[in-house]
């Protein structure tokens, strides 16, 4: 049975890190202000930052692909 991943919809007025704390969107490549993303997805010792759900969901499906494929 597969893991589901622990998601959550920052509202915009929610800030999660200060201005200068930045990261980059793994599909994408977009670099934002860790507040400014749209999407987090938390995991085991991983927070991984979005810039769309677009880009959440390309993520999931090739994390899964991946773990299938093995």
């Amino acid at each position: 049975m597969a893991r589901r991943a622990n998601l959550i919809q920052v509202p915009q007025r929610l800030s999660l890190a200060t201005d200068v704390e930045t990261a980059k969107d793994p599909v994408c490549g977009v670099e934002m202000k860790r507040k400014d993303s749209k999407t987090i997805l938390f995991r085991p010792g991983q927070t991984v930052y979005f810039c769309s759900k677009r880009c959440m969901n390309q993520f999931l499906n090739q994390s899964i692909a991946k773990k299938t494929a093995a």
